[in-house]
């Protein structure tokens, strides 16, 4: 059973560290398309996405231009902050590998908790 916890800590691990792999390369990413100016022909081609032809049976096309608008003004918004981008990634990729700590710190406690319940358990069965 001591064997399970550790294998099940090993590949949670794994997952953990490959989605904050791809978090840090997603915000890397993201932050250079803004500080590149890339962010106008994105926004362009939001304000114009067509409506799916089956779309209509399940939303109201008012939502879905609505939604089109928030999508418009969020892109403006981000280019607005594009000065601050360089200064933002120099602590935004940091956080996320604290966050990454944490999240590891709080896997490794739950399966030491795991290993010492199971030691436990087979122990009162002795």
């Amino acid at each position: 059973m001591k064997i399970a916890v550790w294998v099940v800590f090993g590949l949670v691990t794994l997952f953990w560290t490959a989605g904050t792999f791809i978090a840090v390369k997603l915000t890397q990413w993201g932050t250079a398309l803004l500080a590149n100016g890339s962010i106008d022909p994105l926004s362009r081609g939001v304000a114009e996405w067509p409506l799916l032809q089956g779309l209509p049976l399940w939303l109201d096309p008012l939502m879905v231009q609505t939604l089109q608008q928030y999508a418009l003004l969020s892109l403006e918004a981000l280019r607005d902050a594009m000065p601050y981008m360089s200064m933002m990634m120099g602590w935004l990729v940091p956080l996320i590998w604290v966050v990454w700590a944490f999240g590891l710190v709080f896997l490794l406690a739950l399966a030491g908790g795991a290993h010492w319940l199971t030691s436990r358990h087979s122990l009162m069965r002795n």
